[in-house]
C-alpha cells in the first residue's frame, strides 16, 4: 500500500527522478534552491510542500515517487508529479493522486500537461499523460499557454481555472525561478 513518507529521507531519489522524468525545458526550477524556497514562509503560510510517496515492505520503505505542490488560496497546484519509471503502470500514480486528494480535501487541484503535438518526439507520452489524468478525475480547462517554450494545458479537478488565481500562481512561480537564480 502506498503512503506519504518523509521527503527529507529521499531527496537524492527525488532529485534523480526530477532530472529524468521531466524534459529539460520543463524543469523551470533549480531543484536544490526550489526545495528551500517552496517551504519558505510566504505571508504567514508556506508556498507549498514536497511530498514523497513510498511503499512499506515491512523491512524498509521503497521510494515510489513525489509531487511538488504550490498553494495559492484554495488551489493546490501539482507543479511536478512523477512516479519512478520502473514502477509506472502498477497503479501507484492513481494511489498517489488519491493520497493527494485526501491530503488536500476540500481544495481544487490544478496541474499543467503538455499539449498533444503530432510533431513532438514524446507525442505518445503526452497522450498517455492526458488519459491518465482523465481517468483520475481531472478535466480540461479552457486555459493553455507557453512556459519556457513548452505549450501546456491546465487541467483541474473541477474543470475550472480562475484567471486571477492563475496570474497570482504564475507570479509565484516566476518569483521562485528568479530567487533560484539569485541563490546560485
Amino acid at each position: 500500500m502506498l503512503k506519504v513518507v518523509d521527503a527529507g529521507g529521499f531527496l537524492k531519489e527525488i532529485k534523480e527522478l526530477y532530472d529524468t522524468a521531466f524534459p529539460r525545458e520543463e524543469r523551470y526550477l533549480d531543484f536544490e534552491p526550489a526545495i528551500k524556497q517552496i517551504e519558505a514562509s510566504d505571508s504567514g503560510g508556506t508556498r507549498g510542500e514536497l511530498v514523497a510517496f513510498g511503499k512499506d515492505t515491512g523491512e524498509k520503505v521503497i521510494f515510489v515517487g513525489f509531487v511538488m505542490v504550490l498553494f495559492c488560496g484554495n488551489i493546490v497546484h501539482l507543479y511536478y508529479f512523477a512516479i519512478h519509471e520502473k514502477l509506472r503502470g502498477q497503479k501507484y500514480g492513481e494511489q498517489a493522486l488519491n493520497l493527494i486528494r485526501n491530503r488536500y480535501k476540500g481544495r481544487t487541484i490544478w496541474l499543467g500537461v503538455e499539449l498533444p503535438d503530432e510533431n513532438a518526439e514524446n507525442q505518445q507520452q503526452r497522450l498517455r499523460r492526458k488519459r491518465f489524468y482523465y481517468r483520475n478525475g481531472f478535466q480540461d480547462t479552457d486555459v493553455s499557454g507557453e512556459k519556457n517554450g513548452c505549450m501546456l494545458q491546465m487541467m483541474s479537478t473541477d474543470g475550472t481555472i480562475d484567471p486571477d488565481t492563475l496570474i497570482t500562481l504564475d507570479g509565484l512561480i516566476n518569483e521562485m525561478i528568479a530567487e533560484g537564480r539569485r541563490l546560485q
